[in-house]
């Protein structure tokens, strides 16, 4: 994976962390708001080709507007089954962004074990490809998470229906335009309007894809031998909150089978390897302390 936002071989922390998840959050935002952007476009020439002449009766223009409402329902269910697509593979793209992180956290290692680099580049290969296999078993082990990603888009999108119809039901109850009600369905739908349709797909996209990353993290420690705890780190776009969990977190090491998960959607914070000291991690390998993690993953 490459991109402009870090070096291939970053010097700290955060770059090897924090700027390889922001490559792969800033791909996916892009293909998000598009599909945003058309979904909103397609909505409002359905509500202006369906509603159409303003010179009818009251009646009239209530089952306009339930034919509206249908149509638009319509949209937002292709954009969701779109968006579940992305997010998966969102979630793969950042699986294995975290584990180039924890590759290079172990550079030195990994030169150590394997002497021979194309034995090294098959392994990293076999690793990538489990990763994108195992991406959602992986969250759901390492996180506990309660639903599916298709139950957890359902439930987004019928959030999202629900905002569609408190739009139509208000012009319904006032009086308004179909011009009127076109713009304030598409400008919910755009992801750079807070709240509404684009925020709650922007926000299930952000999250989900930031999880993936954080699981793969945790789950790539916590049979490392060398690997003594890990450290959660506040990301540089964090809002300070009173009470918010992260502030708590931040600089905390955490054992590896005690990592917290994220404590609110869009969370950015993220954790980084703590490594014995080289000295002691080459000592221990020359023993023999780490072969049965070498026979079992190596």
């Amino acid at each position: 994976m490459t991109g402009p936002l870090y070096d291939p071989q970053p010097k700290n922390p955060r770059q090897n962390w924090l700027l390889r998840y922001l490559g792969v959050q800033q791909k996916y935002d892009a293909i998000m708001a598009n599909a945003l952007l058309d979904a909103a476009d397609d909505a409002s020439r359905k509500i202006i080709d369906l509603v159409g002449d303003e010179r009818i009766g009251s009646s009239a223009r209530r089952f306009q507007l339930q034919l509206a409402r249908r149509a638009i329902h319509g949209t937002i269910k292709v954009l969701f089954e779109d968006l579940y697509k992305t997010i998966q593979a969102g979630q793969s793209d950042a699986a294995l962004a975290a584990l180039e992180a924890g590759w290079n956290d172990d550079r030195k290692v990994l030169n150590r074990l394997f002497r021979n680099r194309t034995d090294r580049g098959r392994w990293e290969d076999s690793m990538r490809q489990g990763a994108v296999r195992g991406v959602q078993s992986m969250m759901a082990r390492i996180l506990e998470t309660k639903k599916p990603l298709s139950q957890r888009v359902y439930y987004t999108r019928s959030l999202a229906n629900g905002s569609v119809d408190r739009i139509i039901n208000s012009h319904l109850a006032t009086g308004g335009s179909p011009y009127e009600l076109a713009k304030a369905v598409k400008s919910s739908i755009r992801p750079d309007t807070p709240g509404g349709v684009g925020y709650a797909a922007k926000r299930l996209g952000r999250t989900e894809v930031n999880n993936a990353f954080h699981a793969q993290a945790i789950n790539d420690v916590r049979d490392k031998p060398w690997v003594e705890s890990v450290k959660w780190n506040l990301s540089k776009v964090h809002v300070p909150k009173p009470g918010d969990k992260c502030e708590i977190y931040d600089g905390q090491l955490f054992g590896k089978d005690e990592v917290p998960e994220k404590p609110h959607p869009q969370c950015m914070c993220y954790i980084t390897p703590q490594m014995e000291a080289w000295d002691s991690v080459e000592a221990n390998i020359i023993a023999g302390l780490y072969d049965k993690y070498i026979d079992d993953n190596l």
